[in-house]
């Protein structure tokens, strides 16, 4: 008779189920593509997170109203009723049928990101033990509760909007954050990379909601024979149904009009020297307040003014701008803030070496940046803004500019190396790639004009780009190509040519400085010492070599499980000085597992920056 019965409810709703899985499935391939395109493709556990929190309560609503309240709103469940099986073992099988059909969504979905993991050798078993928990948890949670509203029946869709009213009141007039409370606290950010904390607490918490679900469930299923879920199915009457509006009307009145939570206040630097323009407020808080102090701030303002009008931007984000004594002065680190429209930075403005003209040129790019987040098929026009932006008045590049394009470009590009442009600037570093993008843009200003390249740049950059699906949507309507060809008149190919040619030129000129620009030939070796424990050992070659007593540096970082871009605060500098036995040890031993970022820098002064022997990424065997 079970069999006969799970027959009977595929054979009535296969349909429906089939559109929701399909509907499910692409939701969540888009997700992931939107994850994607935002350089997030490495964290294939990334995506899980918008999923699992967005389509798994929609899907376990639906298959709730189609497997239950559907059946007693029709009156159908009279007839199953008549038959020899209990009314406990019809509702489990509905039960059933919902949960197999969200599991097995799930499960496909999960499948397919462990699958990508594993393919990139990020996989842990750890790694893999947890997520599957969270999320079979989350999923059942989802579905014990959508199972429990389905027998609600007139009033499941009021009490759902009711518990999300009184969530957003919750949250809007106390410190209660239901996000970081389970059960919403299992699909949270840290579901990509948590490996080492089994998450028992929340997991049992979770397990204990569902429980009292299922008690409703059950209650609510063999109340009277069944005859109070019979009745919650019958359509509302006026008099509910204007009930049910007044007091929904009620809590949004109460939500939009009394709301009392507590505001967070702007971020700002208390004492600051504080600078105003149209559409620009810059905040620059120096160790020591002076008259050089107040000039540096007026000539940061003037240039993200100038920036502003160029760029056609109506607001940029506030800059603050704090000193850090014990920064080196070629180091701008960026601060942390929740303001999206806000950008703080640090800098040692009065160090030695300070170079503020490299310091504008890095500071264009991070707040035009803060206000269009570029994908990276486009993000190297974002980054050669800044050094296009401080040569844009000379015939020709400054003489470090130019050769630091000379020296990133030593292997042709392609137009494919600048659609994973982020792997390029892995390979050469911020400065080299900056001074490679902005070269490009100089040669579509001298090809095509000054003013088509600034409305190819408006459009590229002048917009403010939200970080969502629309951002999607706007780079497939307006690739970098199609860009060029409406508002510069040029294919990119085209340009391409041309900007090859012209450092064809160039190289010939500067073929002497090129050649006394060292190659870092860096190596590292994983040892181990103990079955639980590796030792790193590295060495650095320079062709050719420099004097004796050149400082260099071993930059490294660990990793989570799954790739992240790494603030610079968090990498960790072993400087040497170079002789004829290179050969060093890192501090510490590591465990089997642990990801390192590495690689190998030298100052230059020929380019008057750090070159790199390219970022590599290994996992200790």
């Amino acid at each position: 008779m079970i069999r006969a019965l799970l027959r009977k409810e595929l054979r009535e709703h296969w349909l429906a189920i089939g559109v929701l899985v399909l509907l499910s499935g692409a939701g969540c391939a888009m997700i992931a593509a939107v994850q994607h395109h935002f350089g997030n493709a490495a964290n294939a556990f990334a995506p899980l997170t918008v999923s699992l929190t967005l389509f798994a309560p929609l899907l376990a609503l639906a298959l709730g109203r189609i497997l239950v309240a559907k059946e007693y709103t029709g009156g159908t469940q009279l007839f199953l009723e008549a038959l020899p099986v209990s009314r406990l073992a019809m509702v489990s099988v509905k039960f059933c049928l919902g949960l197999a059909v969200l599991f097995g969504v799930g499960a496909a979905v999960f499948s397919l990101s462990a699958l990508a993991v594993w393919a990139q050798g990020m996989m842990t078993p750890g790694l893999l033990e947890i997520v599957a928990a969270r999320v079979a948890m989350f999923l059942f949670f989802a579905h014990c509760v959508c199972f429990a509203a389905g027998f609600l029946g007139r009033y499941a869709i009021p009490a759902v909007l009711g518990l999300l009213i009184a969530w957003m009141l919750l949250g809007s007039m106390t410190d209660f954050e239901l996000r970081r409370t389970p059960p919403l606290r299992l699909v949270d950010r840290s579901l990509a990379y948590e490996s080492d904390d089994f998450p028992a607490r929340d997991l049992a918490f979770t397990g204990a909601l569902c429980v009292g679900c299922l008690a409703l469930t059950t209650a609510l299923a063999l109340a009277r024979e069944g005859s109070v879920a019979g009745a919650l199915a019958q359509r509302m009457s006026y008099r509910e149904k204007v009930f049910v509006g007044a007091m929904a009307v009620a809590f949004l009145f109460a939500f939009f009009f009394y709301e009392e939570k507590k505001q967070q206040a702007p971020f700002d630097l208390p004492g600051a020297i504080g600078l105003e323009a149209p559409g620009v407020s810059l905040r620059f808080d120096p160790a020591k307040q002076d008259e050089a102090a107040r000039a540096f701030a007026a000539r940061m303002r003037d240039e993200l003014a100038a920036v502003r009008g160029y760029l056609g931007i109506e607001e940029m984000p506030r800059v603050f701008i704090s000193v850090r004594g014990d920064l080196d002065a070629g180091k701008y680190e960026v601060g942390e803030l929740k303001q999206r429209d806000a950008l703080l930075v640090r800098v040692n403005y009065r160090g030695p070496g300070w170079d503020e003209r490299d310091f504008t040129r890095w500071l264009v790019g991070e707040v035009v940046a803060k206000h269009h987040p570029s994908p990276e098929a486009e993000r190297w026009v974002l980054d050669g803004f800044g050094s296009y932006w401080m040569d844009r008045a000379q015939a020709t590049a400054s003489p470090h500019t130019q050769l630091r394009a000379l020296y990133g470009t030593r292997e042709a590009l392609t137009a494919d190396d600048f659609s994973r442009w982020l792997t390029y600037r892995e390979k050469v570093g911020d400065d080299i790639a900056s001074a490679v993008g902005g070269s490009v843009l100089r040669v579509l200003a001298r090809r095509q004009g000054a003013e088509r390249c600034q409305a190819f740049l408006r459009r590229m950059l002048g917009a403010p780009l939200p970080a969502d699906a629309r951002a999607l949507a706007r780079s497939w309507r307006w690739p970098v190509a199609r860009a060029l060809r409406a508002d510069a008149g040029i294919t990119f190919d085209e340009l391409l040519s041309a900007w090859h040619a012209e450092l064809a030129a160039a190289r010939g000129e500067r073929a002497e400085d090129l050649a006394r620009i060292p190659d870092l030939r860096g190596e590292l070796r994983i040892e181990p010492i103990s079955t639980e424990s590796r030792a790193v050992h590295y060495a650095l070659t320079l062709v050719p070599a420099p004097p004796a007593g050149t400082p260099w540096h071993f930059l490294h970082s660990q990793l989570p499980p799954l790739d992240a871009e790494v603030p610079i605060e968090k990498i960790t500098t072993e400087t040497h000085f170079y002789a004829d036995e290179q050969t060093h040890e890192l501090p510490g031993s590591f465990s089997p597992g642990t990801r390192l970022r590495w690689t190998f820098a030298v100052e230059e002064p020929l380019l008057g920056c750090r070159i790199i022997s390219g970022w590599n990424r290994d996992t200790f065997p």
